[in-house]
């Protein structure tokens, strides 16, 4: 079975002989030699303790939902394997490095690499910067075994064959979400609209503030001021933005004996 890095971090590891969790995947050791996952770096769930060490022979299995060990005695501290010391210390990127062959050709970038969820052996490494370039284009692989050399800068491939690519029509796909999301824009703005009648006819009527009076009309006596409040609907094209306009009504002043 094929895994991909992506799906490794982050796992959480369980023993199976303690029914345990332990922790959880951290970072994945790369012997560039060997071509492989040689060791996986587990973050361990108690607080200022340092991480621990999985070869990856002692891995008793990788499932979608978890990586279990047969005992959490094969968790170990990294001064226990002098011998990854320089892996784990300066670790071997792979993605986001760069792919040429050996003819100089720029191929791309890794995307994500895959390995043997078995082995550990290093199967395929997928190119593609872009996700919109690997939504429209496919996918392109190159088989792991036709590394050349790791390097911090660049891979190099041994021939100069092209990547092999996987294509899938997402156009469909693409469509039925486009439509979707118009359809929940849509259904969206009937709700603001609704509300918004709701709330003008709500707010219909007059309202009467005792102090109020017109600017310029300062006799010394308090009358009432009306302010009527009436909505002028807006057009369909300017849903869901209302306009308002309030009315001065002058009230007669009370005669006074």
């Amino acid at each position: 079975m094929e895994i991909a890095s992506k799906d490794l971090i982050g796992l959480p590891v369980f023993s199976l002989e303690e029914g345990e969790k332990l922790g959880q995947v951290r970072d994945l050791v790369i012997d560039p030699d060997k071509r492989a996952i040689v060791a996986i770096v587990i973050g361990i769930k108690k607080i200022f303790q340092e991480e621990k060490i999985v070869p990856f022979q002692r891995v008793r299995h990788i499932g979608p939902e978890a990586l279990l060990l047969a005992s959490a005695a094969h968790l170990e501290k990294k001064a226990n394997f002098p011998h990854l010391l320089k892996l784990i210390n300066r670790p071997i990127h792979i993605t986001g490095n760069r792919v040429m062959n050996e003819d100089g050709l720029a191929l791309g970038k890794v995307r994500e690499f895959y390995a043997d969820a078995n082995t550990g052996i290093l199967t395929n490494l997928e190119l593609g910067d872009r996700f919109l370039s690997h939504l429209l284009k496919g996918r392109s692989f190159l088989a792991a075994d036709r590394i050349v050399v790791f390097g911090s800068d660049v891979i190099i491939l041994r021939d100069g064959k092209e990547p092999r690519r996987e294509t899938k029509d997402y156009s469909e796909a693409v469509k039925a979400g486009m439509n979707k999301a118009f359809s929940t824009i849509k259904t969206k703005s009937k709700d603001i609209r609704v509300n918004f009648a709701k709330k003008d006819q709500n707010t219909e009527g007059p309202v009467v503030f005792p102090s109020l009076r017109p600017e310029g009309e300062g006799d010394g006596k308090e009358a009432p001021q009306t302010l009527e409040i009436k909505t002028v609907p807006a057009a369909e094209v300017d849903i869901p933005t209302a306009r308002t306009e309030i009315v001065y009504q002058k009230e007669q002043n009370p005669s006074v004996e």
